[in-house]
């Protein structure tokens, strides 16, 4: 028998190599780690955060939304996710989506979610009317994609600002 490797060989033996050590890394990526934190593989970290962009699917930087253009959308970060508009005075305005909380009023809603006007009031100070108008705009375009939506990561406003006050200080 020859001491030589043949390239089936090794190809063949990468591939044994690389499976065990993939399942290996998953084992400890699963693996509670002590603090109790939910680790998540680079795929479910990817599903993630597609489930989570689509709730304003098919909206982008760029996109027209009505009579508003969005800026930017952002991730989902402290409960929400975040997009900047810009009206047809020029102007810069937020809206937040959040879970939708019993109780609580909003601009616009769907059956799970609430999008908001981040004004920086609370919820004392008048909204815009033409923000407020697209943050109607913007809940048609989340109703349309949230029964698909596992809602993971939203929270509603009270948390979301309790997150965002956490993640400030």
């Amino acid at each position: 028998m020859s001491n030589e490797v043949n390239r089936r060989s090794f190809v063949g033996a990468l591939g044994v190599g690389a499976a065990a050590a993939a399942a290996s890394s998953t084992a400890a990526v699963h693996a509670a780690p002590a603090t109790g934190a939910i680790v998540l593989t680079p795929q479910e970290q990817a599903q993630r955060a597609e489930a989570l962009e689509s709730a304003v699917a098919p909206l982008t930087s760029g996109s027209r939304l009505g009579r508003w253009t969005v800026e930017r959308v952002l991730p989902v970060a402290a409960g929400a996710q975040s997009l900047v508009l810009r009206d047809a005075s020029g102007g810069l305005f937020q809206l937040d989506v959040c879970s939708r909380a019993p109780g609580v009023s909003s601009p616009a809603s769907t059956d799970r979610f609430q999008v908001f006007v981040a004004n920086g009031g609370d919820g004392a100070t008048a909204t815009v009317e033409d923000h407020g108008l697209a943050a109607m705009a913007l809940a048609e375009v989340i109703r349309a994609n949230e029964q698909r939506l596992d809602g993971r990561g939203f929270e509603a406003l009270a948390a979301r600002e309790h997150l965002a006050r956490i993640h400030t200080v």
